[in-house]
């Protein structure tokens, strides 16, 4: 759900996310300086006090709204922004596996500390020029280390693909689709997402739209939290989830493959997604599957029927 400050609360999925969009709303209201904290705390007998006291306050209050309920909870007694940031950075840590970053070679090893931090300088000029959507600073890291593109850049294991998806820089994900393998586009970061699965929730049609047309299995890859066409649904982005579903190989969604078909249905219904799209969702009935398992999805079928009407 949109806030007013960010696209969504932050979470313990979206974190790579809600960083970007917080710290361009924090720098565009003249708030970063605070949470960067690159000069000392002023004392509150010094002149400048107030005025870093009300900016402090404006950094925590926009960090606070922008979080869940969940996370709030969690820093909810830090009061100075910069402590504030760095914790958030620090419970998502907490909720992810330790990661394993991609060696230049293109296979994951248990590297030490000092080697961890190496690979990831190695990379940083990458991850800072898809950052600031610089297609051409890409091409040319990527001409002198080719394997980068399907490397692990970050701790929190996105590729350059997964990076790119989170800015929505259409152009730049189609110029790394291009030099990508099919398998590529399937690698899994700490979060359990393929690059597909971030597209899918930034609602940008043509984001997915290359990816899938580069590697047709990439709607129904095993092992993700959630396969692309829920995380759109659950996002409330319409477009995106009709198109997903389109893709998305109905048997996969049957009931004797998993539980991806009924919370597909139960985010259609909470979202309202409606009408004769939405209707043809009915498939999951024809399934040969037991009595009760199909009158089920007959009476969700029956309430998307009447709700449309």
């Amino acid at each position: 759900m949109w806030t007013s400050i960010v696209p969504e609360h932050l979470a313990t999925h979206n974190y790579e996310n809600w960083r970007i969009w917080m710290k361009n709303y924090l720098l565009a209201h003249g708030l970063w300086d605070v949470v960067e904290a690159t000069a000392e705390t002023p004392n509150p007998e010094q002149a400048e006090f107030k005025d870093w006291q009300k900016k402090n306050a404006a950094a925590l209050y926009a960090i606070h709204v922008s979080c869940s309920l969940d996370v709030f909870l969690k820093i909810k007694e830090i009061d100075l922004a910069s402590l504030c940031w760095n914790a958030l950075a620090d419970i998502k840590v907490e909720c992810l596996p330790e990661p394993r970053p991609m060696l230049q070679s293109g296979t994951e090893g248990g590297i030490s500390g000092g080697e961890k931090e190496n690979v990831y300088l190695q990379f940083r000029p990458l991850c800072l020029a898809i950052e600031n959507g610089d297609c051409k600073a890409v091409k040319e890291f990527l001409e002198e280390c080719p394997e980068a593109v399907r490397e692990k850049l970050t701790r929190f294991g996105n590729t350059a693909l997964h990076l790119a998806a989170s800015n929505g820089d259409v152009k730049l994900v189609e110029e790394l689709v291009k030099l990508m393998k099919e398998e590529d586009l399937e690698i899994l970061n700490n979060n359990n997402e393929t690059a597909l699965n971030i597209a899918a929730g930034s609602g940008i049609l043509r984001l997915a739209e290359c990816m899938i047309n580069k590697n047709k299995k990439l709607a129904c890859v095993t092992g993700t939290t959630h396969i692309p066409v829920i995380v759109a649904c659950s996002t409330g982005h319409r477009d995106m989830t009709y198109y997903l579903y389109s893709v998305t190989p109905l048997d996969f969604l049957h009931p004797e493959v998993g539980a991806f078909g009924s919370l597909l249905l139960h985010e259609a219904i909470g979202n309202q997604f409606f009408g004769k799209k939405a209707c043809s969702f009915h498939d999951f009935t024809t399934t040969k599957v037991g009595l009760r398992q199909r009158w089920q999805f007959v009476v969700l079928y029956t309430l998307v029927i009447v709700i449309s009407q």
